[in-house]
């Protein structure tokens, strides 16, 4: 089990907002923000379908075809690294204050969480375990919408056997539907409904040492392929190269 929580927050105006019924956890000290929300936070679900068809015709764009057709599926949302999620909704107010809402999941998720990415409305995937020293290496786990419990959680690598460097990676939706992560010089696939590793690939280093290299960044070209940009820890300033998988 991660040390840390997982933390979900909703923004809506400060007028006719309505907050749920019970506390995420009756053991510790709630913030402002979690004592305001009261609970679970469900997110505007009206929404959804309207939200599903922007993404269905959002896919057929060349930056999102080689990833699952979802609201989240990468990093940077999409391989032009763009940062932008065109057929999210916010729920706030661009021009006036806010209620931000916010609710602490009922369990550890492992450290500070590096990445979430959403397959569906109700499949929230969190991966985590990286930069501490503290931690013993990548995991990826599976959440229930609303309520924030871990389904399954899949250890990826145990850097107190290893002695690799421990720093978050990535992790996106290739366009099968299942979880690519990264972490340290290994990819993993990951089956999204069961949490199991189908497969391991050791990325190639260059003449930098495997133990003292991460990828992140993680892309992908049109046809699929991926790419990654590599970290390398013995320059005082790390720099990117592209490697193709």
């Amino acid at each position: 089990m991660f040390a840390a929580v997982l933390a979900l927050v909703l923004t809506t105006p400060l007028s006719g907002y309505a907050s749920g019924s019970t506390s995420s956890s009756s053991n510790q000290t709630l913030t402002p923000d979690e004592k305001a929300a009261g609970g679970p936070l469900t997110g505007n679900l009206s929404q959804v379908a309207e939200q599903q068809k922007c993404v269905a015709a959002e896919h057929s764009q060349s930056q999102n075809v080689p990833w699952y057709p979802t609201l989240t599926k990468a990093e940077h949302a999409d391989s032009e690294r763009t940062a932008l999620f065109p057929c999210a909704t916010f729920g706030g107010s661009f021009i006036g204050p806010n209620q931000v809402y916010a609710y602490r999941s009922p369990e550890g998720l492992g450290g500070v969480p590096s990445f979430i990415v959403i397959r569906a409305p109700n499949e929230i995937y969190v991966s985590g375990g990286g930069g501490s020293l503290a931690l013993p290496g990548a995991v990826i786990a599976k959440m229930q919408s609303g309520s924030l419990k871990e389904l399954w959680s899949t250890p990826l690598a145990n850097n107190n056997v290893t002695g690799n460097w421990l720093i978050p990676g990535a992790t996106n939706f290739p366009a099968d539907g299942s979880i690519a992560v990264s972490q340290g010089q290994y990819l993993y696939k990951v089956n999204a409904s069961t949490g199991a590793v189908e497969k391991v690939v050791s990325l190639p280093t260059g003449k930098n040492p495997p133990g003292d290299s991460n990828f992140d960044g993680m892309n992908a070209f049109d046809d699929g392929t991926l790419a990654y940009d590599k970290q390398l820890t013995n320059f005082t300033l790390m720099y990117d190269e592209e490697y193709i998988i």
